[in-house]
């Protein structure tokens, strides 16, 4: 949607099963998009790319100022995913959360990532 004028640019649809959360790459303006399916890139030509094939609920996602890194959330567990050779390459997987991500924030320079009774920087 223009943020200005409150239009819609370009619409996709069929796209995965469920979408739950997406954000824009700040400097190429795809969209990472949190579904159903896994977590994926889809181009503004309308091309998609798989960055985590799993058949798991990624409910929540964020990505640094940059667009070098991003944080998705599956149930307790976070991934982080790095962008090198212009391919994002999952580097961490954090499975030691005590209950169900919420939220994923970034700003400036961390991310906020909190659960239910918790929060970590």
């Amino acid at each position: 949607m223009d943020s200005v004028k409150g239009k819609i640019i370009n619409k996709y649809e069929n796209i995965a099963d469920i979408i739950f959360s997406a954000v824009i790459h700040p400097k190429t303006s795809e969209l990472f998009i949190a579904s159903s399916n896994g977590v994926f890139t889809l181009s503004l030509q309308g091309n998609s790319n798989p960055l985590i094939e799993e058949k798991k609920w990624f409910e929540h996602i964020a990505v640094n100022t940059d667009g070098t890194i991003l944080f998705a959330a599956n149930g307790k567990t976070l991934y982080i995913l790095e962008q090198k050779e212009n391919e994002y390459q999952l580097t961490h997987k954090d499975n030691s959360f005590n209950s169900t991500i919420s939220d994923i924030i970034f700003n400036i320079d961390s991310f906020l990532v909190s659960n239910y009774g918790g929060v970590r920087i």
